[in-house]
């Protein structure tokens, strides 16, 4: 009776915990998209991004638009990841010809942070 007991403790408060984490999730996710909605900066590698309304960041490089991030999630209310998927010729340096590279589409990931009214992205994609 003891070990049915402890399982269902176990469970209870797993089940309770991950609820809580969605919950902190989302709040996170709502309070990053409204306090970046509208702004713009210019990161490192020299492109402009402008946060859209729905979460997304549009970038551009000298007045042209050149893709969009999509958001994935806030860590915090003061961090978020992006996404975009893109081709993995597009990323690859040092190899000899292209076609040694597959012809496959990659995930690259960017965090922004917020540091008060400013936004700042990490140096590179990961």
């Amino acid at each position: 009776m003891q070990k049915l007991f402890g399982i269902f403790l176990l469970l209870f408060f797993t089940f309770s915990c991950a609820s809580n984490m969605k919950t902190a999730n989302r709040n996170y996710n709502n309070i990053w998209i409204k306090k970046v909605k509208g702004k713009r900066v210019v990161a490192p590698n020299g492109y402009l991004y402008t946060f859209l309304d729905n979460g997304d960041v549009e970038y551009s490089l000298f007045g042209k638009k050149r893709g969009v991030g999509k958001f994935d999630y806030a860590e915090s209310e003061t961090n978020a990841y992006y996404y975009e998927v893109t081709p993995l010729k597009k990323v690859v340096h040092n190899v000899k010809t292209t076609s040694e590279i597959p012809n496959k589409k990659v995930n690259m990931y960017v965090s922004f942070i917020l540091d008060g009214n400013n936004i700042s992205m990490t140096s590179d994609y990961t």
